[in-house]
C-alpha cells in the first residue's frame, strides 16, 4: 500500500506538532512495509526523508500558488497513493484539491485533525 501525507509545514523531526506527527507515522509505516511519501506545501528547509519520500513545493506562497498544486499533482502521479492522509484538512483550497484528485487518480482520502488546548 502506498500511503502519501499532505502538509503545509515544512518536513521535519525536530518540530513540534504536525511534523513531529507526520514524522513519526510515516516511520512506523515504513517498518511496517508500508510505501511511504511526504508532500509538503513548505517550499525549503526540510530534512531528507529518512523513511519515504519527500516531495515539496517548488515556489513560495504554499497554497496560494498554483504552481504548487500543479507539484502535488505530479506527485501523485508518480507515487500513485492508495490512502492520502490530509493533515491540514482545515486548508479549504487544499481539501477541495485532494477531494477532486481523489475521484479522478482513485485515491482513498483521510483527513487528520491535530487539535490543541492552546489552539
Amino acid at each position: 500500500m502506498n500511503i502519501l501525507f499532505v502538509q503545509t509545514n515544512v518536513f521535519s523531526d525536530y518540530a513540534s506538532g504536525v511534523p513531529r506527527v507526520t514524522y513519526n507515522l510515516g516511520k512506523h509505516f515504513t517498518q511496517e512495509g508500508l510505501q511511504v511519501a511526504y508532500f509538503s506545501f513548505a517550499n525549503k528547509d526540510h530534512i531528507d526523508a529518512e523513511h519515504g519520500t519527500l516531495y515539496h513545493a517548488k515556489e513560495a506562497g504554499g497554497v496560494n500558488n498554483k504552481v504548487n498544486f500543479n507539484e502535488l499533482k505530479k506527485c501523485i502521479l508518480e507515487f500513485k497513493p492508495d490512502r492520502v492522509i490530509n493533515q491540514m484538512p482545515y486548508e479549504h483550497k487544499l481539501r477541495n484539491t485532494l477531494a477532486e484528485f481523489g475521484a479522478v487518480y482513485n485515491f482513498k482520502l483521510i483527513g487528520c485533525i491535530h487539535n490543541s488546548l492552546f489552539a
